[in-house]
């Protein structure tokens, strides 16, 4: 089962699925966030187009933080990456040098941030 996080951009906080009274759930056709509510005895559910679902890559970084897609990355050399899924595999775009990477070969990376909480690094390190 894929783990994922939810960034919810109207209150622009990422929702803790484990402590929230909401039921969330990704639809597997269109792959954004349904919300189901119980209404007037019946279940509502509906698609949002507020609430971002972002995919564990089911990697940790040197301290053993997840590490999920669109976070940012800084290496042991001062590089700052943004993780992304392209083909079957998470890749790093490294945003000063230009270039991708496998995140499995970044064994000695920090998760530094992410393009929600964080979109400046990806301007800062241009």
């Amino acid at each position: 089962m894929t783990k994922y996080r939810i960034w919810d951009k109207f209150n622009k906080e990422f929702i803790d699925l484990e402590h929230t009274d909401r039921n969330l759930s990704i639809d597997p056709i269109s792959g954004k966030v349904m919300e189901t509510e119980i209404s007037t005895g019946e279940l509502d559910n509906y698609l949002s187009d507020w609430l971002v679902p972002v995919v564990f890559t089911g990697l940790h970084d040197k301290h053993g933080k997840e590490i999920y897609e669109d976070d940012f990355l800084k290496s042991k050399h001062g590089q700052i990456g943004r993780v992304y899924y392209f083909c079957d595999s998470y890749l790093i775009h490294w945003i000063k040098e230009n270039y991708e990477s496998n995140l499995r070969k970044c064994t000695d990376c920090e998760v530094v941030g992410n393009i929600y909480e964080n979109p400046e690094l990806l301007d800062n390190h241009k």
